[in-house]
């Protein structure tokens, strides 16, 4: 069985919010989001949009948190020409969504698997593109653990596989505390995603709730690709979870091929603050900063929620048409740009990493694999991955946001049921959901509720142990404020 699991069969995850302009919602037709300026009355909106319908303008979506709304623009019709007016503050393109898997074959890197033949183009409505390495063992889990909930234990694991045996008695008082505490606080953590396989005999019980904000329907969001499952279940399901009486929220803004929007992601962020969200979990990222974006996030941290973000991987930053050799599994993956030439030596936390990207003979070059938008935000939590052997992940962006790495390689979790019960994966976005998971099991341990979101957030950077997340450490500082 432990064949079966070793690290050789995982996938290299990278995820990407990717920058594509004018994104085309029909033929001619491009979307775009106008921001109306502050003391825009209703109806001097209103009358806005309806001027520009006899021009061909359809109104999408209002987004009323920002004081904007998505339009589907004809492509004669100019950005420069919708702002010209008293009433709009800005005009931006709607930016699109994307989720890209390399993988260890090389044959399903950013070019065939991703948006190429197996993405959006030739291949992606009729088979969703998948970011989950199935196990078909479904059995596995008679007394084992994935490694990366054994570490955050502190129990014993074997690093080289990636599930070990468990001992619930060796459990830290400490961490069986929070779980007790746990049931009574009922933290609610929102998943940004690709909705969550509420189905699951793992999940089943978890999910309270949520919204699609792909096709705007209110409730449970069911998961069709895989991804948004696998990173729910390390923060609640039975035997892969964190924090397993937490409050789960399904909120889809990928669709079954994991592409979205980011009006979608800014809609998402109004639905948590509405619903009064503890924490939302992202593990989803962008290349450039989007101001429109960043007001939301913004908006989000006034109203204490606390929101944790995935750094981005190496492979975000693959053109289409490469595959594993030069930012896949080979080079800037699991394999040569793992732990070894690319990871915590000369391309992660040390010669390239975390620094300024590595000096060469005529200065300081620039790092070339910059932590991604929205975790490069302040408000945002920042997490890099790191492997079972601690060292930081070589697909694992790096740069000062990162705040603290989670284990992020060969992560065992639930996939959706019509696969198989279980997957593994890897990427900054398995890692994520360890550190909102742990943020959960902080805040129950937070009797009287006297700990803000800043002290939440610096107490767990503060804890951590060479850089890495240290659960135990932070309930015990939690422990000692009350």
């Amino acid at each position: 069985m432990k064949k079966v699991l070793s690290r050789t069969l995982l996938f290299t995850m990278a995820v990407i919010v990717s920058m594509m302009f004018s994104q085309v919602t029909a033929a001619g037709m491009v979307k775009k989001i106008v921001i109306f300026q502050e003391n825009t009355q209703p109806p001097q909106r209103i009358d806005y949009l309806e001027g520009w319908e006899a021009a061909g303008v359809v109104t999408l979506r209002r987004v009323p948190f920002v004081d904007g709304a998505v339009l589907s623009v004809p492509d004669t019709i100019t950005s420069a020409e919708l702002a010209d007016d008293d009433r709009v503050l800005r005009v931006e393109e709607d930016q699109q969504v994307e989720l890209q898997a390399v993988v260890a074959s090389g044959d399903g890197g950013a070019g065939d698997g991703g948006a190429g033949d197996g993405g959006a183009g030739d291949g992606g409505a009729s088979e969703p593109i998948r970011f989950i390495s199935p196990i078909l063992d479904n059995a596995i889990f008679n007394g084992e653990r994935p490694w990366g909930i054994l570490q955050l234990y502190e129990q014993p694991y074997d690093p080289g596989f990636t599930m070990s045996l468990y001992d619930p008695n060796a459990v830290p008082q400490i961490v069986r505390d929070a779980m007790e505490r746990s049931y009574l606080k009922h933290i609610k953590i929102a998943i940004f995603d690709t909705g969550v396989d509420y189905t699951h005999p793992r999940l089943d019980n978890y999910v309270e709730g949520g919204f699609d904000c792909v096709n705007m329907i209110p409730g449970m969001a069911m998961d069709d690709n895989g991804h948004g499952t696998h990173v729910a279940a390390t923060i609640v399901a039975r035997r892969t979870g964190l924090a397993r009486t937490s409050k789960l929220y399904a909120v889809k803004v990928l669709d079954e091929n994991a592409m979205g929007e980011v009006s979608s992601l800014i809609m998402a962020i109004q639905w948590a603050i509405n619903n009064e969200m503890d924490i939302i979990n992202m593990s989803l990222a962008f290349r450039e900063d989007n101001p429109t974006v960043h007001l939301a996030i913004q908006k989000a941290y006034e109203a204490g929620i606390i929101m944790v973000g995935a750094s981005g991987n190496h492979s975000n930053w693959i053109e289409d048409g490469q595959t594993s050799g030069d930012g896949g599994a080979g080079d800037g993956g699991a394999g040569d740009g793992g732990a070894g030439d690319g990871g915590a030596g000369d391309g992660g936390a040390g010669d390239g990493g975390a620094g300024d990207g590595g000096a060469s003979g005529d200065g300081v070059v620039e790092n070339p694999y910059p932590v991604m938008y929205p975790a490069a935000y302040p408000e945002v939590i920042a997490v890099g991955a790191h492997t079972s052997f601690g060292d930081v992940a070589g697909f694992s962006n790096t740069g000062p946001e990162v705040e603290l790495t989670a284990p992020g390689e060969g992560i065992v979790s639930s996939n959706v049921m019509e696969i198989t019960k279980y997957g593994t994966c890897n990427g900054t976005s398995m890692a994520t959901p360890h550190v909102s998971g742990s943020i959960a099991l902080m805040l129950s341990l937070d009797r009287n509720n006297m700990i803000s979101p800043y002290e939440i957030r610096e107490i767990l950077v503060n804890s951590t142990t060479d850089g890495k997340l240290n659960l135990v450490g932070a309930l015990e500082e939690v422990q000692r404020r009350q």
